[in-house]
């Protein structure tokens, strides 16, 4: 059984540093992808918009484990990976 992919894909919180910061390839990432676990819905969602996300954010699947989530366990998120060609973001705040 093919597995999905996890992509970690870093926020950036100062603003403009997506542009210094991300590559080519987490921008081609970012577009290919609809599905994301974030820490944070609005910064994440913030740097998505400043990273140039093509895709209406109205469209996007986002789970937040903040710590607002009581009984959260990131073991709640494997699952979504035993899909087939599912492609998902983690969105970690690194910066």
């Amino acid at each position: 059984m093919e597995k999905g992919t996890l992509y970690l894909i870093p926020v950036t919180l100062a603003d403009g540093a997506e542009s210094k910061s991300l590559t080519p390839f987490l921008n081609d990432t970012i577009n290919s992808i609809n599905e994301y676990i974030v820490e944070n819905e609005k910064t994440a969602r913030k740097c998505l918009k400043n990273a140039g996300l093509n895709t209406p954010q109205s469209s996007l699947v986002i789970h937040d484990y903040s710590k607002k989530c009581v009984g959260f366990r990131l073991i709640n998120f494997y699952g979504l990976f035993l899909h087939r060609h599912r492609q998902i973001s983690w969105l970690k705040n690194l910066f």
